[in-house]
């Protein structure tokens, strides 16, 4: 599976096991783009969030990102 940030730039490569942090942090807010190309097998992602109470979990982003792939 390909990570692409919110401008297409990848950010990794990611094999079955592999895993990333994302601190959620950073300002402006990302958005996190999955690609498993055609050819790949299917892959599943799992995703642990931490987050205050009461936060939602999708964070809107206006305009949204171009289309990667």
């Amino acid at each position: 599976m390909t990570v692409f940030e919110t401008d297409c730039t990848p950010r990794g490569y990611f094999a079955a096991g592999d895993g990333f942090y994302d601190p959620g942090t950073a300002k402006p807010r990302r958005v996190h783009t999955l690609y498993n190309p055609p050819g790949n097998g299917s892959a599943e992602l799992v995703i642990t969030d931490f987050r205050e109470p009461g936060e939602k979990l999708t964070v809107p982003v206006v305009p949204q990102p171009e289309d990667c792939f």
